[in-house]
């Protein structure tokens, strides 16, 4: 199933690679698809954080990344105070 999220990512990096109103494959080529659509926006946007950003949206992808107990659904929530930035 396709992802509309993964989707947008490509098709906006796609316009702004194509010439005029067409979407083109060269345009499409460079961006690398979905996967590297998405990795591309990624960078950028935690390449702009700062210390404390990048060690509190670590913290809470790698906690969100953890499996949940047997018999459990979903995964543990985080708390908003966790994801406060101690250092700006």
């Amino acid at each position: 199933m396709l992802r509309p999220t993964l989707l947008w990512q490509a098709l906006l990096k796609t316009w702004r690679l194509s010439r005029g109103k067409t979407l083109t494959r060269a345009g499409y080529e460079p961006t690398g698809g979905l996967d590297g659509a998405v990795a591309t926006t990624a960078e950028q946007v935690h390449d702009r954080f700062t210390e404390g950003q990048s060690t509190a949206t670590r913290r809470a992808l790698l906690r969100g990344s953890v499996p949940a107990p047997p018999g459990v659904q979903g995964v543990p929530r985080v708390g908003l105070r966790e994801t406060e930035c101690r250092s700006r």
